[in-house]
């Protein structure tokens, strides 16, 4: 396993995930033409970023929260433009995957924290009062923009002045080289759990 990997799979075990749990494919997404900029590839690296971020922060229960939320944000986009209802229309999709919340023991509560990253991740800043509930959108906001890496053009698109943590300007390196060894996931559709993403990670 390369050093890369084991950094990822100990960000996974600080939050307290399995990531065999975690599966996509293109039978996941509202629409189901692949996306090579929303898709399969682009939800795992914000997965990985937001587990590296939070294990960075010492967040293991807002991490895990933001995991989750992670793991449902863009499966409800309608297309790769403008659509700023799609962390919205997320939420409506919570329901369908009760079991692994269940397996998680995520409280009402914390649900409720997931849904509210999920339709705020890409709104301005909506301060609710609650730190950990603003923390758990706010370590989806920076994972998502880690992952802008994906562009051609991705300095003129992720201004370093968005991301809301230092620890997330550290990582910006780290997210180019996750981006190179996973980009071709992008282009499928096929079933591929995030265990299997992350052996895709080989460099040393």
């Amino acid at each position: 396993m390369s050093v890369i990997s084991i950094d990822v799979m100990n960000a996974m075990r600080y939050i307290g995930v399995s990531t065999e749990d975690y599966e996509l494919s293109s039978a996941s997404f509202i629409r189901r033409q692949i996306s090579r900029i929303h898709g399969i590839g682009h939800i795992y690296r914000v997965m990985i970023f937001v587990a590296l971020l939070a294990e960075r922060k010492q967040k293991s229960r807002e991490g895990l929260l933001a995991f989750c939320a992670a793991y449902l944000h863009d499966l409800a986009r309608l297309n790769d433009g403008w659509d700023p209802e799609h962390g919205f229309r997320a939420v409506s999709l919570m329901s369908q995957y009760n079991a692994l919340w269940e397996k998680y023991n995520l409280s009402s509560v914390e649900l409720e924290y997931i849904k509210y990253a999920m339709a705020n991740h890409n709104k301005g800043c909506r301060y609710s009062g609650d730190l950990s509930k603003e923390m758990v959108v706010s370590l989806l906001k920076d994972a998502d923009a880690l992952d802008r890496v994906r562009f051609n053009n991705y300095k003129a698109r992720l201004k370093i002045a968005w991301l809301q943590y230092e620890e997330s300007k550290t990582l910006i390196n780290l997210a180019q080289q996750v981006y190179m060894q996973t980009y071709r996931i992008d282009r499928i559709g096929m079933p591929i759990n995030l265990q299997q993403f992350i052996s895709l990670l080989q460099l040393e």
